[in-house]
Formats: structure tokens, sequence, C-alpha cells
């Protein structure tokens, strides 16, 4: 495919010429540079807000800043004790602080959370009561105020946010908001029934939608094989989830992985201590295989023949003959696992049953959702109702139902009905890893961005807003037997969760450009706590050269390996305790470098210094700082293998990453014109904006190109 217009084509330079309009998309030189400092410009007063993930409400800033200081401490409410110490043990894997949780009257310097239950916020109404909080910076305090626990660990949220985003993850801009979610429900729904996903990784994911406010976890515990394999269903691979130590229960559980009673208290634990809900999915009368196999005489159309269990469908028996116990049967199931579940809601499935078999499917439908209520919980189900009776009549209607499907029950039949109901949408929010349906490489993340919100599908808003409860986002893992790991399937969506938290909590058009929100996700990351999908680290910037390099230093405290600085993970660093220290970053190869990006941790050093080399012994300076805030320095025009940085500090030196980058390219920001776009969120502009996560896609014609005019001559290389 050409990149540039026929009639443009003579125009293409070599190498060290000179031209205007460059058609390319990126072009790079090594052009000289003075040595200087990278000086951010001057905070104008009031502070603008902060940048947060999900955007406050509001904002009104004022100037100066809430410092942490060594002998700060979080004053609490005993009401939320709980949420304090929660906020020292992040705030310590945030900032590098350790501060004392105390009750009683807070000081000068101190963070502190206030319950107080008559908090009203008109605007915020029903929204601000149940999850709302306030959050004043001023240069003494940082106070978080809110009508319920939830709302104070909300709040603490923004303000680790806004803290790691500043030199030395060391202060908050002053200023108030009073912020609240506009939708109750903000979730992501993760089969594990056809695919065992480790307790780390459940505990994980609790911890990281928490970092976004994110409220529910919808665990889908139990499912098979969509498709019958070629030697029947007594061949299709089936998952059951729980393991109860109930004899009653024996051979129920997946033999290749599932949770006993003290993994499923541990997400419990979890959840209570990061404001998440759990909502656990027994799925039946369909994607019932587990079940059956453990007792086939629960299986549509099966038994024991010849003395042999038939199994011939994933379907549970509801013809009339067997539906009493059948439904008995799946009862005792409920009860047996109903009191391992905290949270107040339960989901029964109920997608996708023959529709052969609709009226006992309803009976079925209703007898499950009351004896969920009668266990003191509200019921939950995949709307099917359409697509089995045509309307809702007769259906229980005091059940929570995810409209999942245009066929079988779409958003605005739930609205008809008069149901709650959370938008699911399977065109727009499912995810099949790895498949070629369903977004099988992961949610469009920038369409949704741009587009969506919970009363929408991506292009269409089919009921008004505020209908739905809210949303969420689902993986389903239909490929059985395809080759993938959990942490593969993170990989998939892990940039969702910021954006679903985005457009569900704050649902209006965001202030930030996509490409600035993606900055702003990196630099805050998934989260403090998590210890098992930290392992893959942000998204390289453009033009980093440190993604394969390596790192020694002069020394490291334990727990602080010089590793920290490129790991690309946010909350792990390197310290030493010393008043001098140094790290050297191993390009791999002599390449051309035009900065180095440093984030210091406290306390930050006096000043630094970057060092250049091409073999490790000789080297020169290349740029110093005075003041340990300014963190990138521009170098000149060279090439080098090895990069290094030498502090002085005050006792201890440390630095939360390292990057070094090639020449700024100079067709950053040029102006772009192309043959047209397939739509309106893929403009050429995207093509130079720095970011990998943006793109321009051109329109349908025979041969389309992309233009980029760079304002005047530019000498290039490459």
């Amino acid at each position: 495919m050409r990149t540039h217009p026929p009639a443009a084509r003579a125009t293409l330079a070599t190498p060290s010429k000179s031209l205007r309009a460059l058609l390319v998309v990126l072009v790079t030189a090594t052009v000289a540079l003075p040595m200087a400092l990278f000086v951010p410009s001057a905070q104008a007063a009031p502070n603008p807000a902060p940048r947060i993930i999900p955007a406050l409400q509001g904002w009104e800033g004022t100037e100066g800043s809430f410092v942490l200081s060594p002998e700060a401490r979080i004053a609490v409410d005993a009401g939320v004790r709980e949420v304090g110490e929660q906020f020292a043990t992040d705030l310590a894997d945030v900032t590098g602080a350790e501060l004392e949780v105390v009750e009683g009257a807070p000081l000068s310097g101190d963070f502190v959370l206030r319950l107080d239950p008559a908090l009203v916020n008109a605007a915020g109404g029903e929204r601000f009561a149940e999850e709302g909080y306030t959050l004043e910076a001023t240069t003494t305090n940082l106070v978080i105020t809110a009508p319920s626990t939830q709302g104070v660990f909300y709040g603490t949220r923004t303000a680790l946010q806004g803290i790691v985003q500043t030199p030395g993850r060391g202060s908050f801009p002053a200023g108030e908001t009073a912020d609240w979610p506009d939708y109750e429900v903000r979730g992501f729904s993760l089969d594990v029934g056809r695919r065992f996903f480790s307790a780390e990784f459940i505990r994980d994911y609790i911890t990281m939608m928490s970092w976004y406010k994110l409220n529910e976890f919808q665990i889908h515990l139990n499912d098979n094989e969509i498709f019958k394999p070629s030697g029947g269903w007594k061949d299709a691979y089936a998952g059951f989830r729980l393991k109860s130590e109930n004899p009653e229960f024996a051979g129920l559980a997946s033999v290749d992985g599932s949770y006993d009673r003290a993994d499923w208290q541990s997400f419990e634990d979890a959840a209570a201590s990061h404001a998440v809900r759990i909502i656990p999915e027994i799925d039946v009368p369909a994607h019932s295989l587990a079940l059956i196999n453990w007792k086939p005489e629960l299986g549509l159309n099966s038994g024991i023949v010849g003395g042999v269990p038939s199994i011939q469908s994933d379907h549970l028996d509801l013809t009339p003959a067997n539906r009493a116990h059948t439904t008995d049967v799946i009862k005792s199931v409920f009860d047996e696992f109903i009191p391992w579940f905290e949270g107040s809601d339960v989901h029964f499935g109920a997608d996708e049953y023959p529709k052969e078999f609709a009226d006992g499917y309803r009976t079925f439908f209703n007898d499950m959702a009351a004896h969920v209520r009668s266990h003191g919980k509200q019921p939950r189900a995949w709307g099917s109702m359409k697509w089995m009776h045509g309307s809702a009549e007769g259906y229980d209607h005091d059940v929570t139902v995810n409209a999942w499907s245009n066929d079988w029950y779409e958003m605005p039949a739930a609205v008809r009905d008069g149901y709650k109901f959370i938008n699911t949408n399977d065109a727009t929010l499912y995810v099949v890893p790895f498949a070629n349906y369903y977004h099988g490489n992961g949610l469009p993340n920038q369409q949704l961005y741009n587009n969506w919100y919970p009363n929408r599908l991506v292009n269409s808003a089919p009921v008004e807003p505020g209908a739905p409860a809210g949303a969420m986002f689902a993986v389903w893992n239909d490929l059985v037997n395809a080759e993938y790991t959990e942490l593969g399937v993170h990989g998939l969506v892990r940039d969702s969760f910021p954006v679903i938290a985005q457009k569900s909590w704050r649902a209006d058009v965001p202030t930030l450009s996509y490409a600035d929100f993606a900055a702003v996700r990196d630099q805050v990351g998934g989260g403090p706590g998590l210890t098992h999908i930290n392992q893959e680290g942000a998204n390289a910037t453009p033009g980093e050269l440190t993604t394969d390099a390596t790192v020694t230093a002069s020394g490291s405290d334990s727990g602080h390996p010089a590793s920290a600085l490129l790991d690309g993970l946010p909350y792990t660093r390197w310290q030493v305790a010393a008043d001098d220290a140094s790290f050297t970053i191993d390009l791999g190869a002599r390449r051309a470098v035009g900065r180095v990006a440093v984030e210091w941790a406290q306390p930050l050093p006096t000043q630094f210094t970057v060092e250049l080399s091409d073999d490790g012994t000789e080297w020169h300076t290349a740029a110093a700082a005075v003041a340990g805030t300014k963190s990138e320095v521009l170098l000149p025009d060279e090439a080098a293998r090895y990069v290094r940085v030498s502090a002085s500090g005050d006792g201890s030196v440390g630095a939360w990453s390292a990057k070094v980058f090639a020449p700024v390219p100079l067709s950053l920001g040029a102006t772009v014109t192309a043959s047209g776009q397939e739509t309106a969120d893929f403009p050429p502009q995207l093509a130079v904006d720095g970011d990998l996560t943006t793109r321009w896609s051109a329109n349908s014609v025979a041969e389309p190109w992309i233009q980029l005019d760079m304002g005047a001559p530019k000498t290039f290389d490459h």
C-alpha cells in the first residue's frame, strides 16, 4: 500500500535532503540539541483539576499543595479505621511513606478520613449517598469526608492517584471536589467455568478494579464447551469451580482447579477491604454439563442406558415429569454455597435454554428467583424472556437482569418490562480471548472511550441515560482447547478497565483526548497491592530505548533492587541508604539518545548528573541538574551504549523508574492530511500524536495515502 498521493511520489527525499511536506508517518533526525533541562511550565493558580481515572465530577482549585511530610499521620473516625489501615498500606506502596493511623483530632500535615452519614449532595443524590465523597486539600491537611465507608475508600483512591502524578510523589494540589458515580453498577464478569483462574489472579482483579472505582466483579463459576464434540457431550470439557467438603457434593468440583471455602473467603475479604461487591454466578439450567456429569439424571434426555450414564445435552431436564426433582437438586447446590457468599446478590444464570421447553424454563426461573431471595439475596439472571416467550409476561420481575443480546433480551425490552438491568451487550462488551468473534483481541478501547456510555451500544443509544443500573464487560473462555494463560487474558483486557470505569462513573464527554487519558492510565498503573498480574508492566512509551535494557547500581537496599528502575511497574523502586549513589543503564548497543527521564523517590536528591559512554569505561558528562524535581534532561546530539545517572541526597537516594529515549521525532505534532478516514474515531492526526495506542485508519479507496507537513524545512536521516 502506498503512503503518499500518486502526484507527489517524486518528492520523497533520500536521507539528508531537505523538504517541507514529508509523506511518511514517522520521521526522525539526530539533529544537534543544546544541553538543557526539560522544565515543566509553572503551575497556574488556581490549581487545575488533578487527572484522575475516572475523572472527578467537579473541581475548585486553590493555590499551593498539600505536601506529604515525614511527620504526617492518617487521622480517622472510628467507623473508617479499616479504610484508614488500607490507605496506609497503599500509601506506603505508592510513595514509600509509612504513616501511623490514629483516631482523634488531626494535626497539621495529617490526612483526615471522616464518616458523616448526614452528608448530602443535591447533584449527586442517591449515588452520592451510597458511594460519593468530598475531598479538600489545603496546605495543611487533606480531608476526605463521605456518608459511607465505600465513599471514604473511593476518596483515598483519588488521593493516591493524584499523589502518584506529582514530583517525588510527595504532594496533592490544593482544591476541593465533590465526587460520585453516575451509575450504580460498574463492573466486569469473568468466566472461570471454562478456564480456571488462580486464586491469586482473582484477588488481584478485585484490588485492581477498586483502583478505578469499579464496584462489581461477577464470577461465572460453571460452564462447558459450547459445541458438542464429535464423541458427544460426554467428551465435552466442563468445569464447576466451588469445592465443598460436604460428602453430598463429592465429585462436583473440577479436578483441574477449584476454590475451597478458604479461597472464597479470601475473595470476600479482599472485596470488603476494596469496596467491591462479588456477584457469584452458578449458571443453570443451560451451560450445566458439570452438574449433569455429577448427576446424569439431571440432564435433558439423559439417564442410565445399559448401566452407563447417557449424557445427551448440557441442559437440565425441566420437562414436567422431571422438573421438580431437577429443581430440588439445584436448590440444594445453591443452599450449599450461598452461605459462602457475603454480597447482596447471587446470579443463577438462566441463559440460552432451548425454546421448545419455554414454559418449564419460566417456572424454573421463577422458582430459582424465589429461592435465592429466601436466602436474603437479590437474584440476578441473564435476560432471555424475549427469545423464550416474546415478552416477560409471567416472569418474576424482582430480578436484576443482564441485557446481553438484542435477540434474547435487550435494553429497550428491559425498560418496557420494568426490570432493573445492566448493559452487558454482547456485540459491544464481550471478549472471547483469541477467537475470531466477540473481540478476540480485546475491546476497541479508544472507540468506547469516545462514543460509548452505559445506555448505549457503540454507535447508538437505545435507551435514555440513567435507564440501566450500569454496565459490565465480560470475558468468555469459549475456546477451551486453545493454549493461552490467565496473564494472556489480562493482557487483552487490562486497558479496558479504566475505560469502562471512566464512562460509567462520569457519563459525559471526556475532557481528555484518548491519548492523554492513556498517558494518565500508564502513569497511575493498575494500583498498589498487586502480587500476580503486575508481572506485566506498563505500555512502552514511543521512542523508549530501555524496554530491553539492563541496569546495575552502586548499591541497593533489601527489597528495592536496581532492576525496579526498568521493570515497567509503577510501585517498585530502587533505593539505597547513601548520600551519593548511581545506576548505569546498558542499552545493549550504541544508540542515538535524546533524553533521560528519572522519577525520583523521596527524599528527592539535591542534584544529579547524566554521563554517557561507548564502552562503560570512558565517561563524559552530558547533562546536570541541581534539583531532584527536574526529572527529565535533554541530551546533546550523540550516541552511546551506556547511560550513568549519579545523584546526591541526604542519607538516601532512590527512584521509581528510569528511561532513556531516542531523539524526538520531527513528525511529532505535524499537520496531517490523508486520502480519507474510516470513521471519525481514527483521524490522520493520530498517526503523529506520539501515542502507540491510537491510530489513523483509512477509508476504502484503491490507493490510500497520508501526508505530513512539518511547517518548515527539516533535515532527516531515517
